[in-house]
């Protein structure tokens, strides 16, 4: 499923998207399903370019609620 457009004089554009914690780079993964519309990834590390701490800490919170997160993370 790619990139879907909202109704005639909207501004929104809607997708699918997937999204995981890597344990690896510490990061959260995200992608849409179809894997080549978007691929990204998001930290809370204060040295990385990726850091974004308020987008990391909601799709954490999503990733815990639903049993996703891993132990020890």
């Amino acid at each position: 499923m790619g990139v879907q457009v909202g109704p005639p004089n909207t501004k929104y554009v809607r997708m699918e998207i997937d999204f995981w914690y890597n344990a690896k780079d510490r990061s959260i993964h995200i992608a849409t399903r179809d894997g080549v519309t978007m691929i990204s990834t998001v930290n809370d590390q204060p040295e990385s370019v990726r850091r974004h701490p308020n987008l990391f800490r909601k799709l954490k919170g999503l990733l815990i609620e639903n049993g996703r997160w891993p132990e020890g993370a």
